[in-house]
């Protein structure tokens, strides 16, 4: 089984309208009124896609649709996969300089393939690559708890809240950024000269394994290190990720982390890294390899770690957090110290360390 991205044509006007129908029924249950989605959501899309399809299509913007299926001549398919999403991205205007992605759905049952983080990376390839916008954006409800969780893991950024009305119902949005990255300013080519036929992911379940559709390299290309990679749904930006660095640098026995830590770690955000580790964290306070090592075990630094995340993922980047316990090479002064590696006595902040067994 396979999932595959293709660029939408207008005989898909009704396939986008019918996954649009079959997503909001779904995540839009409870929060718009059953009135709509039962009675007057189904002519409410098909009338927008047939409406806006050829306007989108005619160079106002791409849709991408997620197909899952068998090309096995014995599948029940017949060789036909079936299209389980889609994305919208729309140009930007020329005053704000962000493309938005209009729509992104994946039907349930769905869920869970990577469908919708490869929907996501190729809007992102499809803007930087065919537009000069700066930035992509995007409006999440307030009460659509699964999609605001899926966005702010793959590092978008949480700008603005506002009220409105949306479908008859008052409503709480949230907008959402991701800056646009590119190296060398590519230049913009039409879809099909960097995406052949099927832009984006194809994902086999069998293997978990995730392959690239790209054409066949030239000087113009972008180095992999700097394109986007999915690992089990989870998308990042370039292929450049920054280790985990023993500092020892938190406040002397509590494990707190300070602004160092901030300014140390948001610095990598700041210079393009994909993703970000923490140092080595203690998840006990017997377990810091020193006494000045950070520390996870208690609530008290959770709000210090989050100022980090927060930053982190403002500035592009994810973050990761490498926990550890030091076991029997507890309580040991950091290298920098006079008699580095020397056991820490009490009156330096140092205590009796445990390890797995009486041995």
């Amino acid at each position: 089984m396979t999932l595959v991205l293709r660029s939408a044509t207008l005989s898909d006007t009704d396939v986008v309208a019918s996954l649009h129908i079959t997503s909001w029924s779904s995540a839009y249950r409870g929060i718009l009124s059953d009135a709509f989605l039962d009675s007057e959501l189904k002519k409410n899309r098909y009338d927008y896609w047939r409406e806006n399809m050829p306007r989108v299509l005619s160079g106002r913007g791409h849709v991408i649709i997620a197909e899952y299926g068998s090309n096995n001549t014995t599948s029940s398919l017949n060789q036909h996969s079936t299209p389980i999403g889609f994305a919208c991205i729309l140009n930007p205007d020329k005053d704000v300089g962000s493309s938005l992605v209009d729509n992104l759905h994946v039907i349930p049952g769905y869920k869970n393939i990577g469908a919708g983080t490869a929907l996501l990376a190729a809007a992102y390839r499809w803007s930087r690559d065919h537009t000069n916008a700066t930035q992509l954006h995007l409006e999440v409800l307030e009460r659509n708890a699964p999609a605001i969780k899926f966005y702010e893991s793959r590092g978008w950024q949480r700008t603005r809240r506002h009220e409105d009305v949306f479908m008859g119902t008052h409503v709480v949005e949230y907008t959402y950024i991701k800056p646009i990255h590119r190296i060398n300013a590519r230049p913009l080519l039409p879809w099909h000269d960097t995406l052949p036929s099927n832009p984006g992911v194809v994902r086999t379940n069998k293997s978990n394994k995730t392959t690239s559709t790209s054409s066949t390299p030239s000087h113009n290309d972008v180095p992999a290190l700097f394109t986007p990679y999915t690992i089990r749904g989870l998308t990042f930006k370039n292929r450049i990720i920054v280790s985990p660095m023993c500092t020892y640098s938190s406040q002397i026995g509590d494990g707190h982390v300070t602004d160092w830590h901030l300014v140390h770690l948001t610095q990598f955000a700041l210079g393009g890294a994909a993703l970000v580790f923490t140092e080595a964290t203690a998840v006990r306070q017997d377990g810091r390899i020193s006494p000045y090592d950070t520390g996870i075990w208690s609530d008290d630094h959770i709000e210090g770690w989050a100022r980090i995340v927060r930053s982190l993922h403002s500035h592009g980047s994810l973050a990761a957090i490498q926990i550890a316990h030091a076991g029997r090479k507890a309580s040991v002064l950091p290298p920098f110290f006079p008699n580095a590696r020397l056991p820490a006595t009490p009156d330096m902040g140092g205590w009796t360390p445990v390890g797995p067994s009486p041995i």
